[in-house]
């Protein structure tokens, strides 16, 4: 079994702030508008230098959350979440160390940036009746099926526990494992849909 990760354009899983150095650390609109599409789809592995290293918030993070969304469209992450991620996918995804505080300059915490590195194409659902409308690349709508459940394949999985669609890249995915560690461990990431597999 496995559950695709929503993510709630919403308070506290997505949290308003300003990337305070990027611009000077990226000059070009172009390649941070490149970057930010990384962020929210994966495909590539990012080179540190031109990632943003802080991240000034409108207001707090509590002590229990282990992750949240930003301006960006980066997933920010606990040092908590990064162990178990590289633990159980050791080598795969890539982690880059983001400063969070708050207006005053307070730091919360150790946090991370998240790029997802794997895709995999479990999804048995034709993208055709997805409900989305691709843009100028052939990519999907990033509302493609958010809040529902779909249906996948097991036996196209590989193994990794966390990834992202080949077909919908904007769609997360965390193995049955990951998830019952995270709530092992009483981490919360994002709310996860239990998905059907192709079987059932």
């Amino acid at each position: 079994m496995s559950y695709k990760i929503y993510r709630a354009m919403s308070r506290p899983h997505q949290r308003l702030g300003e990337l305070v150095d990027w611009e000077a650390r990226v000059p070009s609109l172009h390649r941070r508008a490149h970057i930010s599409g990384v962020f929210q789809r994966g495909g590539e592995l990012l080179d540190p230098a031109e990632a943003p290293t802080a991240l000034r918030i409108h207001d707090t993070v509590p002590a229990t959350q282990h992750a949240f969304t930003s301006s960006g469209g980066i997933h920010v992450i606990s040092r908590g979440l990064r162990d178990l991620f590289e633990e159980m996918d050791p080598g795969v995804h890539q982690f880059l160390p983001i400063t969070v505080t708050d207006r005053k300059g307070q730091p919360f915490g150790e946090w991370f940036i998240l790029n997802v590195g794997f895709r995999q194409d479990t999804a048995f659902d034709d993208p055709a009746e997805a409900g989305t409308v691709p843009d100028t690349e052939g990519r999907r709508g990033m509302m493609w099926l958010q809040d529902r459940t779909m249906t996948v394949d097991p036996a196209k999985q590989s193994g990794v526990n966390l990834w992202r669609e080949t077909r919908f890249p904007d769609v997360c995915v965390i193995s049955d494992q990951l998830h019952d560690e995270l709530k092992r461990r009483g981490m919360k990431f994002f709310k996860a849909i239990k998905l059907k597999n192709r079987t059932e």
